[in-house]
């Protein structure tokens, strides 16, 4: 096979049936011109090269119908008397059932009137002269509306027409997908130019492309005026460098987004803080080619955050106004109960008569109220400012309870109340809290109890239960070998007044009482169940109240602490109670004899000095005493010292210039002794003064009025330390 044989069998398989019959046709006919001029053995070129033509043309005719048939898109073909010449199949599917053997049909029977002028006016244009032509057709078809483009163009072969041909498009998606691209634009074009917000496009020197009004007005100039500008040239020169900088760094990294914040001086003098975002669009090649910001104006924001730091600035300067005043007074109201108190225990231990010895109680017991009173303004101070520290500390719970039970079971015995504790014998014995503050709140519900109960019983109950299997149990940092997570829990059951639910309501509220007449019959301030609920939350629990008037109470005391494995047992504590301690704040007069020290005292209050100068000469010592830190210092050059209870508050010389200069001149080799105790012995009890008294050299810190048994406590400790270092025990 020759390849003109290849060619016209590769044409004939692009035909359909009916086409190749037509091909079929014509070569049997040139065949037969092809016998005859054989016949005639005719050598004319010019005949020859006719047939060739002749050949070839059939089968490119035979081809581009083949090509046409097979387009997706509907085509026709209209000869000079506007009738369809030939259509592929697409077209016949979609316009009216068209056949190609239907003869003479014209567009008019398919097409529209107004369509069908438009394909004869371009038909009539293009004649004259140009290209191909195109115009749309809206067509309403099945209750939708169809977006055609038809494209009107010559068929021609070797440049000659023979045809007027068209393309029927349906751009019914394109169309609306334009629209609402365009809808969108619109929409966008709106919001920017009716936000409020900053919206501005910079070219790759950070000039001004394009800004919305809002940012025009802001800066009082006209978009004219403002495009081309560098955006550096409309922040405050304050911020040009830190602006010019970060937005550098930013492209220098290929950083796609940037958001800072600067000064703009506006249109009418005012400066703006303005917060920026701003977005940077790069090429291929990682050059910038655009950012794009949006600024947001924040200056009201600024100014309420300014005014925010100044009230908080205030609230700061009127808290520490409030503690310095708490200090003063507390420091005021504990110099004189300091010598009431500790000069009425003194004469109680004279032997008095009966009722002089009765008056000296009287006396001591209401300078422990009024001490009460001055502790309890202190705690909720330190609470409600969060300065409330709790201490940790491994105890013995039974002897905590002890305590509770020797300083109420005789006021209960005097009033003729029954007194009883029930303990759960899983309790354990040994715990880690804050003994300070459960006493503090054990005693105040307690004492509460007897307090509002003139006849029946006041009962206790403690139990413990386990939170071996509960998260978030390590309140206090439990020691893993030997402790584990409980939560403690006390009622305290009394069968007194009661309370209504209306005045439930006042119970917690701070210098609030059930009923105004309870002042009156039984005292008090209302602020030690204030104190005691908001102590009860720092240690992990809170305070409850199950009650009825006229018919008692019964408060739920509850904590977290860590417990170790030995129960205090189903002894209960009376017999813990018979065991207990003799009272803590007797004087040991042995003292002296068993622990020898010198003692210096330094306090400028005379009664101050002469409480201390009689507690310790019961004692058995001769401390020497001095009225000013200067005085003090330098007869401690000269002779040698163990123990100083220094005074904080004093004319000359405070405190804690006393214990630096102290320190210092130890340090020197400038006194008779080494390693002197300084016990700070002050008026003021807030947590500041603790820690000042520490850092200022001090030892200890001991709060006015102090107890006999810390001061006993603390010359054996310091005696016991200073025999270890030479050998010698008390």
């Amino acid at each position: 096979m020759n390849d003109a044989d290849r060619s016209q069998l590769k044409s004939e398989t692009l035909l359909n049936p009916e086409e190749c019959n037509e091909l079929a046709l014509a070569k049997k006919r040139i065949r037969v011109l092809e016998n005859q001029i054989y016949k005639l053995r005719s050598r004319d070129p010019e005949i020859l090269k006719a047939m060739e033509w002749a050949r070839l043309g059939s089968e490119r005719q035979c081809i581009s119908r083949s090509l046409l048939y097979s387009l997706p898109l509907p085509v026709f073909v209209l000869d000079e008397m506007d009738q369809f010449l030939l259509v592929n199949h697409t077209f016949e599917e979609q316009f009216f059932g068209l056949r190609r053997e239907e003869n003479n049909k014209q567009i008019r029977d398919v097409f529209p009137a107004e369509v069908c002028k438009q394909i004869l006016q371009n038909k009539s244009d293009m004649h004259e002269g140009g290209g191909p032509r195109s115009f749309e057709w809206r067509h309403l078809a099945a209750g939708s509306e169809k977006v055609y483009d038809i494209r009107l163009f010559w068929v021609s072969d070797d440049d000659e027409p023979f045809g007027f041909g068209g393309m029927v498009l349906d751009v019914t998606d394109q169309q609306k997908a334009s629209l609402q691209l365009e809808a969108s634009e619109t929409r966008f074009q709106e919001l920017v130019e009716k936000t409020s917000n900053l919206v501005i496009q910079l070219d790759e020197e950070f000039r001004l492309v394009f800004a919305n009004p809002a940012t025009l007005n802001l800066l009082g100039i006209t978009a004219e005026i403002g495009v081309g500008m560098n955006i550096l040239d409309f922040m405050h020169a304050e911020d040009v460098d830190r602006v010019e900088r970060a937005m550098n760094r930013s492209v220098s990294r290929v950083q796609d987004h940037l958001n800072l914040d600067n000064k703009v001086p506006s249109g009418e003098g005012k400066i703006h803080h303005i917060l920026w975002s701003f977005q940077f669009t790069y090429s291929e090649e990682g050059e910038l080619k655009c950012v794009n910001g949006i600024g947001r104006d924040i200056t009201q924001r600024r100014r309420l955050e300014t005014q925010m730091v100044k009230a908080k600035e205030t609230a700061e300067a009127a808290d520490r106004s409030k503690s310095e005043f708490l200090a003063m007074i507390s420091h005021e109201i504990r110099t004189p109960l300091n010598s009431i108190i500790g000069l009425s225990g003194l004469l109680g231990d004279l032997g008095l008569p009966a009722e002089e010895q009765s008056m000296i109680e009287t006396i001591g017991a209401s300078g422990q109220s009024l001490l009460n009173l001055v502790n309890d303004v202190l705690d909720l101070s330190k609470v409600e400012a969060g300065r409330m520290i709790l201490e940790r500390e491994k105890m013995n719970l039974s002897s905590c309870l002890k305590q509770v039970d020797q300083l109420f079971a005789y006021r209960a015995e005097t009033k003729g109340i029954e007194f009883n504790w029930k303990i759960d014998a899983e309790v354990p014995l040994t715990v880690c809290a804050d003994k300070d503050r459960l006493l503090q709140v054990l005693n105040n519900l307690v004492g509460n109890a007897l307090k509002f109960t003139s006849k029946g019983r006041v009962e206790i109950r403690v139990d413990a239960e386990s939170l071996a299997n509960v998260e978030e149990l390590d309140l206090w940092g439990k020691d893993k070998d030997s402790m584990r997570p409980y939560r403690l829990k006390f009622e305290i059951e009394d069968t007194g007044i009661g309370i209504s639910p209306e005045q439930r309501v006042l119970l917690f509220q701070p210098f609030s009482q059930a009923d105004p007449s309870i002042r009156k019959r039984f005292g008090g301030t209302g602020l030690g169940l204030v104190i005691s609920r908001k102590l009860a939350k720092l240690m992990g629990g809170d305070i409850d109240l199950s009650s009825e008037l006229g018919q008692g109470s019964t408060f739920t005391f509850s904590l977290k602490v860590d417990g170790g494995a030995e129960s205090i047992g189903k002894a209960g504590l009376r017999q813990v109670v018979e065991e207990g301690p003799e009272n803590e704040d007797r004087v040991d007069r042995n003292l002296a004899s068993r622990c020898p020290m010198k003692i210096v005292v330094v306090d400028d209050v005379s009664t101050n000095r002469l409480v201390m100068k009689t507690l310790l000469k019961r004692m058995g010592y001769e401390p020497e005493l001095f009225e000013s830190g200067l005085a003090a210092i330098g007869w401690i050059e000269e002779n040698p010292v163990d123990l100083i209870f220094l005074d904080m508050v004093m004319p000359d010389l405070n405190g804690m210039d006393t214990a630096r200069a102290i320190r210092h001149r130890e340090y020197s080799n400038k006194l008779a002794s080494k390693d002197i105790h300084i016990v700070a012995l002050t008026a003021n009890a807030m947590t500041q003064d603790r820690e000042e008294c520490l850092e200022a050299g001090m030892n200890e810190f001991m709060s006015k009025p102090v107890r006999t048994s810390l001061i006993v406590n603390c010359i054996e400790r310091v005696y016991h330390e200073s025999s270890a270092r030479s050998g010698s025990c008390c």
